[in-house]
Parts: C-alpha cells; structure tokens; sequence
C-alpha cells in the first residue's frame, strides 16, 4: 500500500492511558512513532500512576509526545475523557498502553474515512503470556447496529479510530461504568453515526491479571449498569435484553451469588423463552458440580464478538 499523500493527511491525536505500567508503556509509544501515517500528535494521559511517568517520557520522547498526569487515579474512562480534551486532531485514536500497533494500523484504518463515517476499527491479534492466543479480524453486524446490543463485535478501544466531532457528540466515555465502556460507547455512536471497519489485524492485544476486565466484581456491576443505561433501547429487543441476563446470571453464579444468579436466569427466560442456550445455563447452575459448572457457565458470559474468547 502507498502511503497516504501528506496534503491529503488530517491530523490524528493517539490517546494512550497508562497507570502503573512504565516499561509496556514504552513498547506502545514506539508502536505509534513508527506509523506510516505520519500527520500524529501523541498525548500521553498518566493516571496517577505512584511514580510519575511524564518527566521520563519526556527525558526519552522530547518533543515527540505531550504528556499530563492526573493528581490520582480515575479509571480509564477519565484518562481517555482528558486525552480527548487535550487532543487537537481531526480524529482521535486510542492505545493502551500494554498493547501494539502494527506500522500501517492508521494509514489503512484513515482510508476509510468518507462522508458520514465516523468510526473505523480493525482486527486484533490477542496475546496470553506472551503467546498468540488468536487473531480475530475484525467484522462489522449485517443485522444492523441494534445488534451491538447482544455483544460486543469490535472489541477494545485499541482498535478504534473515531471522529473528535462524533465523540463531542456522544460526550465520551461514560466514566460511570465499572466496566464495558468501550462497549457502552460503540453502541452510543452507533445510534447516531456510520461505523466501519478493516477486517486486516492491525493491533496486539496484550492479556494480563492486572486488567479491569478480569475482575469479576467489576464484570457484574458493569453488565448491571449497562443492562440499566440501555433498558429502552433493550426493551424493543427482547432477544438481547435475555441475552444480557443471561451473562449476567452466569457471572453472578461463577460470583457464588446463586440466589441472586437464579433470578436472573428467571428474567432471561422470560424475557426469552425461545432461547436455548437460557435453559441450558439455567440447567447448569441447578444441576451441575460447582467447579464444572464454573467453567461450561464463563463460556456463555462473554460479551465480545460471537465465540468463545475468556477476556470481556
């Protein structure tokens, strides 16, 4: 692919958010300052990371990067709500800062911008311990946008690149949520504007312990706090109201909440009653040894794109 013509290049501001994870935080940096697409400014938002980040970023990038701290730690919802703010581009991508982007990840993403498109994401390839887990190209919903209420089909803020006007008009992240912000926040820009995606893998996606996504606790009140943002929008779709339930109940049991777990099974039921997969979970909780019964259920409470992934 030739490189894009620099009279052609709007400005993009990466937003990478960083706490506690200095030397991942550098591989990130590189990833982006090695980019084909060169009209870049790079914002480093450190989140009241114990040991302060910029002045050593700054002794090592110059120049190359901007950074700012928060004075404590609010969440990454806020560090990417502060990048944005401080962002002068056309367009606004996202990093985090344990994760890598492949050299032509904005060049290819930035040709699909046209009238009207407000987003484009790509594929990803997700790591485990240092070990290829899979790659997942990216894929858009031929069900329509409605269908971002089931799952979660673009996967994290590292695979996106959106338009700062979109992201004025949706006011951001919500940094309400425990957790499915990025979720929350492509369904939201959905509901208003046009999404599109290349299927290539662009970016490495890291997997660790130190991720929000691998709380539990954080997992089940994000999933009820989502369920409740979007119960309007949930209601004239009963398929994926159950859908969200049903995740909800898994979590709750794998949480040993089994009372509150079995309500929930009740609601997606109801809600659903044409869905086999609510019975077999249902089933499962009564029936099945606690340990196994653990492991079948994490299978149904993910969220992200339509296969079997244990990372969301």
């Amino acid at each position: 692919m030739e490189n894009i013509e620099v009279s052609s290049m709007p400005l993009v501001s990466v937003v990478i958010t960083t706490y506690k994870r200095s030397e991942m935080l550098l591989r990130a940096i590189e990833s982006v300052l090695i980019q084909t697409y060169k009209d870049i400014e790079v914002i480093v938002v450190d989140d009241g990371s114990p040991e302060p980040v910029c002045d050593s970023l700054q002794q090592i990038f110059g120049d190359r990067i901007r950074c700012v701290s928060h004075p404590q730690n609010l969440g990454a919802p806020a560090a990417r709500n502060t990048g944005i703010r401080q962002s002068r581009g056309k367009y606004v991508a996202f990093l985090d800062d344990d994760d890598v982007w492949l050299p032509q990840k904005l060049e290819k993403q930035m040709l699909l911008f046209d009238e009207g498109v407000a987003m484009v994401f790509c594929g990803e390839a997700i790591y485990a311990d240092g070990k290829l887990v899979r790659e997942r190209p990216a894929k858009w919903l031929a069900g329509g946008n409605n269908g971002l209420l089931r799952y979660n089909p673009i996967g994290g803020t590292s695979v996106a690149v959106i338009d700062k006007k979109c992201l004025d008009d949706v006011k951001g992240f919500d940094e309400a949520l425990q957790a499915a912000q990025d979720w929350d926040l492509w369904l939201r820009i959905s509901q208003k504007h046009s999404i599109r995606c290349v299927p290539e893998v662009l970016i490495c996606r890291h997997l660790h312990g130190l991720q929000i996504s691998s709380s539990l606790k954080k997992r089940i009140c994000g999933r009820m706090q989502f369920i409740e943002k979007h119960k309007d929008l949930l209601s004239t779709e009963p398929f994926s109201l159950a859908q969200n339930l049903r995740r909800l109940a898994c979590l709750q049991y794998i949480d040993n909440n089994k009372e509150i777990a079995n309500n929930y099974f009740m609601e997606a039921i109801r809600a659903y009653p044409f869905s086999r997969n609510n019975y077999i979970c249902y089933f499962v909780s009564l029936f099945f040894p606690k340990k196994l019964a653990d492991k079948i259920l994490s299978l149904f409470a993910v969220s992200i794109y339509k296969d079997k992934m244990m990372y969301h």
